[in-house]
Parts: structure tokens; C-alpha cells; sequence
């Protein structure tokens, strides 16, 4: 697996591409946290959207959207992100988006390709 930093100044692009990409993909939604561990906020619920919101001054969020579209059935906000990076396969398929907090919890956005039909 390589995983890819993507640049602060790309994140609206890059998300805004990504959630194109891969809407309506079941997702799981993960939040790392070193006081808490790991916990499971969703499990193979539709992907709605990723978007950042940038700030000049800092305190940048990122939002994930989960759930069906007239339903979402999570809306995760990850408070002052540092970092966004992507996972991909050998293959260089998309496999997990990994947003970093400030204070080093990790929210992870893990993908199931779809099945080919």
C-alpha cells in the first residue's frame, strides 16, 4: 500500500474530485484517538461526500457524509485537520483517506471497491 500527503492547497480540489469518485461507495468510518482507541462510527454505509473548508487563518475542517442521500446517517467533522492522505493499492486503487487532527487522532475513511457486476 503507498500512501499519498496531499497538500493543504489542493484539499478543496482534491476532495471535491474524490467525492466524484467515489460516491455511493460503502465506506466504513474509523476514529483513532490515543486516549480512546479505535472506534467504529459506521459500517458499510454509502459514501455522500468529503469536503475541507480552508481557512487563511487556520482551523481547517474536513466533513464527511455518510448514509443515503435523503438520510445520511453520519456527519463526522474532523476540527483543525493537519493532514490529509490517501492509501492506494499496488494497483493504485483508492483503498482509505486518512484525516489527521490536530491533536494526532486519525479519522480513516476505508473504502470497498465495488463489486463489478
Amino acid at each position: 500500500m503507498n500512501t499519498e500527503e496531499i497538500p493543504r492547497d489542493e484539499w478543496i480540489q482534491f476532495l471535491d474530485e474524490f467525492t466524484r469518485e467515489h460516491q455511493g461507495w460503502p465506506v466504513n468510518v474509523e476514529v483513532l484517538d490515543e486516549e480512546l482507541g479505535a472506534q467504529t462510527q459506521v459500517r458499510d454505509a454509502p459514501l455522500q461526500g468529503i469536503s475541507a473548508d480552508v481557512r487563511p487563518a487556520g482551523n481547517h475542517n474536513v466533513s464527511i457524509i455518510v448514509g443515503e442521500e435523503q438520510n445520511p446517517s453520519l456527519t463526522h467533522i474532523v476540527p483543525n485537520t493537519r493532514h490529509v492522505r490517501v492509501a492506494r493499492s499496488e494497483d493504485g486503487d483508492d483503498e482509505a483517506l486518512e484525516i489527521e487532527a490536530a491533536d494526532g487522532s486519525r479519522t480513516l475513511v476505508r473504502f470497498q471497491l465495488p463489486h463489478a457486476a
